[in-house]
């Protein structure tokens, strides 16, 4: 597939043109093969544990922010995100019980709770500009952090190709090409394992030209014992006051 790929980059004037419209023809199969792979591997997946490396670069301030992401996902009905700084240190903890958002902030020791609306966030991406952001930020965290990125729409949300891979990864670069995507982002490119098939890395170019690459370090499927809500809420601080 490499040799393929240069031949594309490298001779297309020396090829004649049913040959480049072969070669192109092959690299889209394999990206479309790749996608199935990542498709099917994610479905596999009833539950989940990992650890992200996420790397923030701003354009405007010019600088560079490590932090790290624990998650226990159990779909989307339930999942804990926690946030923390590269030290470990936790800043925020995201607890979602079906239609029930929990919100721990470290910082100002308080609680949010909030009951997500039906067809939340959906039918949201088409409101108000208020409702648009919040729907489009949930959105986002769903698809990064509890698998749960529409691989079966990305013909219709992005274009797509494989940009390159070897026996270990597989680089498959997306840009959007719907209003709602390109409000959020510029380009994406999504690192696959070649043996899982499952995400290695996001690496994302926001609307505003930031860089934010989340590293998957340590990911268990479906481990065990599994994850419960009374196994993933036992540690969550009691002394937190309402947030009003």
């Amino acid at each position: 597939m490499t040799t393929t790929m240069l031949l594309l980059v490298l001779l297309p004037a020396q090829l004649p043109t049913a040959a480049i419209d072969a070669l192109t023809h092959l690299s889209e199969s394999r990206v479309e093969a790749l996608l199935w792979d990542w498709q099917k591997a994610t479905q596999e997946i009833r539950s989940a544990h990992y650890l992200i490396d996420w790397t923030h670069e701003d354009r405007i301030l010019k600088d560079k922010e490590v932090f790290q992401i624990e998650g226990f996902i159990k779909r989307s009905k339930l999942a804990r995100i926690d946030f923390k700084e590269n030290s470990g240190k936790r800043t925020q903890i995201f607890l979602l019980n079906d239609r029930i958002l929990e919100t721990y902030n470290f910082v100002s020791q308080d609680k949010l709770t909030w009951e997500i609306p039906l067809g939340f966030p959906e039918k949201y991406l088409e409101g108000c500009w208020w409702e648009v952001f919040f729907a489009g930020i949930f959105q986002r965290a769903r698809e990064l952090f509890c698998f749960e990125f529409p691989i079966v729409e990305i013909q219709k949300e992005f274009d797509f190709s494989l940009r390159k891979e070897d026996k270990y990864w597989a680089y498959i670069q997306l840009i959007p090409k719907t209003k709602q995507r390109q409000l959020m982002l510029r380009k994406m490119e999504v690192v696959l394992d070649q043996k899982t098939h499952l995400v290695r890395q996001y690496r994302i170019l926001d609307a505003n030209w930031n860089l934010d690459i989340y590293d998957f370090a340590k990911i268990e499927i479906n481990p065990t014992p599994a994850i419960t809500l009374e196994s993933i809420s036992e540690d969550l601080p009691a002394s937190f006051k309402n947030f009003r």
